[in-house]
């Protein structure tokens, strides 16, 4: 069990808190956050209502945004009379629910050109020591056969 007792209760108050903004809590876009179980499951419980936002008939894209509903609202007013105003703020969203690197983040994690450079002639020896020992082995077999 988490030594965090109200962990699920800042990752509620944290969304409810980004969906009652005015343009709500964008999701599953590249600069928005993911729909996840515990999402699905307030917008189950009535605190949030998931709505498309933005298509223009221009071309532009349509957002799935969530928004905050007077239940999710007196919610997030009865979690803050009880935790405090600063209960639930968008680091608790991403220490439950981390999302996943993006890919120029995966890249600059990665090693050094140098380190991939001699593992990567490190290989190549290998490979070639392998096919050496492999033809040794394939004349040695053609000669005693014949």
């Amino acid at each position: 069990m988490s030594a965090d007792k109200h962990k699920g209760l800042a990752t509620r108050a944290a969304y409810l808190r980004r969906a009652s903004s005015e343009g709500g809590l964008g999701l599953n876009v590249k600069w928005a956050a993911r729909l996840t179980h515990f999402l699905k499951r307030m917008a189950d419980e009535g605190e949030i209502v998931l709505r498309r936002v933005g298509s223009d008939g221009r071309g532009s894209k349509a957002v799935t945004c969530a928004f905050a509903t007077p239940a999710g609202i007196a919610r997030l007013a009865d979690l803050e009379e009880r935790f405090g105003v600063g209960f639930g703020n968008a680091a608790d969203i991403s220490r439950v629910e981390p999302c996943r690197e993006t890919k120029e983040m995966r890249r600059k994690r990665r090693t050094s050109s140098e380190t991939a450079r001699a593992a990567a002639q490190k290989a190549k020896a290998s490979r070639r020591a392998n096919l050496a020992r492999a033809l040794e082995f394939r004349a040695q077999s053609r000669a005693a056969a014949g």
